[in-house]
């Protein structure tokens, strides 16, 4: 009966840990995938500096992290070249805390099939910081972030230090900002190199 339950725990681990993308029956967790693309070299990453969001309220410009969050500023890219932030709704939004968007319709919550690691730094949840949600910890102990969707801070959230992965700041448009609510739309999402 021993190596019986041994037996099954191996499997369990084997199918959770290396083949990421399938579920465990047992646990009920989804598993993760790593991200669809090379970090590129530090170099590379240092040249994105800032990003752009389009919404029907008009734009907001971010500073962005590269150092402190390379896999998620390289992942924004990532999405934005492939203009899979075209058009999504803004699906999730409390006043004064937080508002969310990052999936297509007609599932505007759902997650991508792949994480981030998690990449906590200096940068705080202050009004208007640019981060990734992720699931909760009981599913994510990790505390990986979410491959599409992303959150801006509506104010000031000290709780989500160490607890979610901030990426950037909004530098301009904060009153743009002031204007989101539950269903406005992101037009474009557009992160730019800076030359050499």
């Amino acid at each position: 009966m021993h190596h019986r339950l041994a037996a099954l725990a191996l499997v369990f681990l084997t199918n959770f840990v290396f083949a990421p993308a399938a579920r465990s029956a047992d646990a009920q967790v989804p598993a993760f995938k790593e991200p669809p693309f090379v970090l590129p070299a530090p170099t590379e990453l240092n040249r994105l500096k800032t990003a752009v969001i389009e919404t029907n309220r008009g734009t907001i410009r971010f500073k962005l992290f590269p150092q402190e969050a390379p896999w998620h500023v390289a992942n924004f890219k990532y999405r934005a070249d492939k203009g899979l932030y075209k058009n999504v709704v803004f699906h999730i939004f409390h006043p004064d805390y937080i508002i969310q968007a990052g999936a297509a319709a007609p599932h505007p919550d759902a997650s991508a099939d792949y994480s981030l690691p998690a990449e906590f730094n200096q940068h705080q949840h202050l009004f208007g910081a640019l981060g990734m949600a992720r699931r909760a910890d009981f599913a994510n102990p990790e505390r990986r972030s979410s491959g599409n969707q992303f959150h801006i801070l509506l104010g000031d959230s000290s709780h989500m230090n160490g607890a979610f992965t901030v990426f950037g700041q909004a530098i301009e448009g904060l009153d743009v900002l002031e204007k989101l609510g539950l269903g406005d739309v992101v037009k474009n999402v557009t992160v730019y190199v800076t030359p050499d």
